[in-house]
């Protein structure tokens, strides 16, 4: 008996977790529609999903493929945010990732350790399939040696987008025309023109960006005391912002105590007889309101931390900047002698 309840239990479980992937799925795949307990293809979104295939099968480009299908009309399935960007390149991306589910009609889901599996009706053709894969492998490009290169910059660059800019190698330059040797370039992850700034310039080589910082360092260093004044006008404006917010926090949670000690009073005074009981919740009503908007205006005071109490701050940041001064006259004075060698032996 306790056989076939685990059994009667365990087959009621698998149904449960069907139904839930079963539900699940209409908002994980594209061109599926739920009916009831069934899962049915819709036909207005395939014929698109087909067509992608098609292109990408023809090596159209991924931006060329967004723009057809935004010219088209081209639906896509809704989504429980509003889109900001119409047929996004990663849209496209999950879409032919998924050519192996589409292609052979089945999703594998993993829920507690175990594997489901749910038939679904093919959307594309084994031999779409199998094109795809060979033209997506004959895409892929394998680096003949692993070059490495110092980015001075990585991560800290932004642009007006706002991206924060990220560095990579590039064996091409203007025109499509192949390096003679490839190069690092920092680059906008922003894809797509209509959300893109007008001024920004999408990519500049790492080689530019880095020299032009390096050189305001230089700048810098060979003129310690602009950086020291600067320095101690940003000290001398944060601890002023430091005392206006301690003194704004401060005066807020005064008049906040103030409040509490009038509502006492009032208290006191209706308990006395000196008023009616009207007029204590009248007024006490009214402090309730003054003390949800000072507490919201408490809550809202950002205080900032208070630098560290170094009275010699001036005199060590000058003893770092020069320590950094020796170094780079010393780096400096070692390329040239590289060079040197380098003329002597040619």
């Amino acid at each position: 008996m306790a056989i076939l309840l685990g059994s009667y239990h365990i087959m009621l479980g698998a149904c449960s977790i069907a139904r839930y992937f079963q539900h699940s799925l209409v908002n994980l795949w594209v061109s599926y529609h739920r009916i009831g307990d069934k899962i049915k293809i819709v036909e207005e979104e395939a014929k698109w999903v087909r067509q992608i295939f098609e292109w990408y099968n023809k090596r159209v480009s991924l931006k060329e493929i967004r723009r057809r299908l935004i010219q088209a009309g081209a639906p896509q399935k809704g989504s429980s945010r509003p889109r900001k960007i119409e047929w996004a390149i990663s849209s496209i991306q999950g879409i032919l990732k998924s050519a192996y589910n589409y292609a052979y009609g089945v999703k594998t889901y993993t829920r507690a350790g175990e594997t489901f599996e749910i038939q679904i009706e093919p959307i594309i053709t084994m031999e779409t399939y199998n094109r795809f894969v060979e033209v997506r492998e004959s895409n892929r490009s394998y680096p003949s040696r692993n070059v490495k290169r110092d980015y001075l910059i990585g991560g800290l660059m932004y642009c007006q987008c706002p991206r924060k800019w990220s560095a990579r190698g590039s064996s091409y330059r203007k025109g499509a025309k192949r390096r003679p040797q490839p190069t690092g370039v920092y680059y906008c992850g922003q894809r797509h023109k209509e959300v893109r700034h007008p001024d920004c310039p999408k990519t500049i080589g790492s080689k530019k960006a880095d020299d032009y910082v390096w050189s305001k360092v230089a700048e810098v260093l060979d003129q310690p005391d602009v950086l020291i004044s600067q320095a101690r006008k940003h000290v001398q404006e944060w601890q002023t912002r430091f005392e206006m917010s301690l003194d704004q926090r401060d005066k807020l949670q005064n008049e906040l105590d103030q409040l509490l000690v009038e509502r006492q009073w009032i208290i006191t005074q209706a308990r006395k007889g000196k008023i009616t009981e009207e007029d204590m919740d009248y007024q006490i009503g009214t402090i309730s309101m003054q003390e949800q908007y000072l507490k919201q205006e408490l809550a809202g005071v950002q205080v900032l931390d208070a630098l560290p109490d170094i009275n010699n701050w001036e005199e060590l940041a000058l003893e770092h900047l020069m320590n950094l001064q020796t170094g780079l006259d010393s780096s400096s004075h070692d390329a040239i002698s590289e060079e040197d060698k380098k003329s002597n032996f040619s």
